[in-house]
């Protein structure tokens, strides 16, 4: 039975968020849904309000394990209940249960409570939730079995030192977290600002690494069993200090053992201004202006890790609106954004970005945003659907705007199809932002960076830029940062379309021939963006020379 449905309409009159909702199979993939929508804590109060019963998630809940030895488990399991812990100080058991109207194994229960003098508190998981607790359970005696290490006084707790890992990624604001194993201990480091740090050795038990493992797998909806293929799976709502998270998490089988990748994503984001991603007014301006465009495609080159998918949002937002009807295809969905038609990429059941393109072109869109083109297939579909009248937004690997151009050609696009499709080319990388309460001024550069920089700005004089209060800065580093740095930004270089050279791409004129137009015609390149910002203290040289 489904327990949220009837919930839907008393958390919103929006006839398209009733009409989702009622499409869903179970309550699993209901609260899923309406958790991207409304805070928990409103659905948990709903939820209270309308069966006088407290909803809680079991993966956010420490159970007593001395509890369940009083009670027939196996009956309890089929039953769709489990013990959480027991309060001493009213004398009272606490119960998750997942079906509210099995009245005989409630009564029962509450009966065999009273005849000890106890009483008993029951509030409502998901069914699949207290599944998979009985597993990680049953999972974590098998491994103290079978564990010779063990002296059998191992109480470690593997759920806490997972909540711990996990929050101490979020108070870092890493971007992800490697539980790594290795010969003969677990290592943990995490990703901030693009640089992998923060490394801690845990000695552990096999039998404790065993459990977190399991722990890992039992929350990400993994198979716990499964140790030697890879696997995919995600953590959804980990609720820390009143905010929620989502987790995409991924394994694979090392010589030592598994090692897990979390990538940390925060719900409640705001989407970024394109002047907080780190664009210039001119680049800005000429995104603007690609955005009005009612047909044709845009295209977001950049590596894995340069934030493409954050800048696609906020361009998605700069066209949210009522009156525009906007359809994303993601793998997978990062943030939510009201009012835009977000789906998740899904292969197990037939939910691939070709297959959801075609069914879109029926579905009036004005604006379809394809989360990634990496096959002849979707860039074919992607392109079609510019030329038939709508908006197409996309991201693509390539080193620059340039070799956008490139790659499309290798995935076998007709150049006369790539030149009257596309609207523009944005590229971008990601770079540290330098601390600004430990920079220090450079009064001279090295002469390998002054020829670095002149390499771009031949009439490049620092004498002179010193004199305007332009100065290159060095990190240093204190309490305030990691290693004299201190937050990301991007450089961009933006390359909008005009006849002419939709003419020269159309007609597959050499690269070096559309490059000499572009820059004669005002073309900035990631560097010369990343020069200005260094120019300007955001970002040091050596931070810029490492990554252009």
């Amino acid at each position: 039975m489904m327990y949220l449905k009837p919930l839907i309409k008393r958390l919103t009159t929006d006839n398209d968020i009733i009409r989702n909702a009622d499409n869903l199979k179970n309550d699993e993939e209901l609260l899923s849904y309406i958790s991207n929508i409304f805070s928990i804590d409103k659905v948990k109060d709903m939820f209270y309000h309308h069966y006088g019963m407290e909803y809680i998630n079991l993966k956010t809940t420490h159970i007593d394990k001395n509890s369940l030895d009083k009670f027939d488990l196996n009956l309890l399991k089929k039953r769709g209940m489990i013990p959480l812990y027991f309060d001493e100080s009213n004398l009272t058991y606490h119960f998750a249960i997942s079906d509210l109207l099995d009245r005989d194994t409630i009564e029962l229960i509450r009966k065999t409570c009273e005849s000890n003098g106890e009483k008993v508190v029951f509030s409502f998981a998901l069914k699949h939730e207290i599944i998979n607790t009985y597993k990680e359970i049953e999972s974590e005696t098998i491994e103290t079995k079978n564990d010779n290490t063990s002296d059998g006084k191992d109480d470690f707790d593997a759920k806490q030192w997972v909540e711990t890992i996990l929050n101490k990624g979020i108070d870092l604001k890493c971007s992800d977290v490697h539980i790594e194993r290795l010969k003969n201990n677990l290592q943990v480091r995490y990703r901030v600002d693009g640089r992998l740090t923060n490394k801690v050795n845990f000695n552990l038990s096999n039998t404790s690494i065993s459990n977190i493992y399991v722990r890992l797998k039992i929350i990400s909806n993994m198979d716990i069993v499964e140790k030697r293929k890879s696997q995919d799976g995600r953590i959804d709502n980990y609720e820390y200090k009143n905010n929620l998270y989502d987790m995409r998490v991924s394994t694979v089988n090392t010589i030592y053992g598994e090692k897990f990748v979390l990538r940390l994503f925060d719900k409640d984001d705001k989407v970024s201004t394109f002047e907080e991603l780190g664009f210039t007014e001119v680049n800005k301006k000429k995104t603007l202006n690609m955005l009005n465009s009612k047909s044709g495609i845009i295209y977001l080159a950049g590596a894995t890790g340069s934030g493409k998918t954050t800048t696609l949002y906020t361009m998605i937002e700069e066209l949210n609106n009522e009156h525009v009807n906007i359809y994303t295809i993601e793998n997978p969905v990062e943030k939510t954004i009201n009012n835009v038609n977000q789906i998740q990429i899904d292969k197990a059941s037939g939910t691939t970005y070709p297959t959801v393109l075609q069914s879109l072109l029926r579905q009036d869109p004005d604006v379809i945003v394809v989360g990634e083109i990496r096959d002849k297939e979707t860039a074919e579909l992607s392109v079609r659907a510019s030329l038939t009248g709508h908006l197409v937004m996309s991201t693509l690997h390539a080193n620059n705007a340039i070799d956008s151009l490139s790659r499309l050609s290798d995935m076998g696009i007709e150049s006369y199809l790539i030149g009257a499709s596309s609207v523009g080319f944005i590229s971008q990388e990601l770079i540290r932002v330098i601390c600004p309460k430990c920079k220090m001024k450079k009064n001279k550069l090295k002469e390998h960076e002054e020829i670095w920089i002149k390499n771009e700005l031949p009439n490049f004089d620092y004498e002179e830029s010193k004199s305007k209060g332009n100065y290159v800065y060095e990190s240093v580093g204190c309490e305030h940062c990691t290693d004299g740095y201190r937050g990301r930004i991007a450089l961009t270089e933006v390359l909008d379309v005009d006849e002419k050279l939709r003419s020269m791409i159309s007609k597959k004129t050499q690269i070096d021939v559309i490059k000499k137009y572009i820059l004669d015609n005002g073309y900035k390149t990631l560097k010369h963006d990343g020069i200005i910002k260094a120019l300007s203290g955001i970002t040091s040289l050596d931070e810029l020379i490492g990554h252009l």
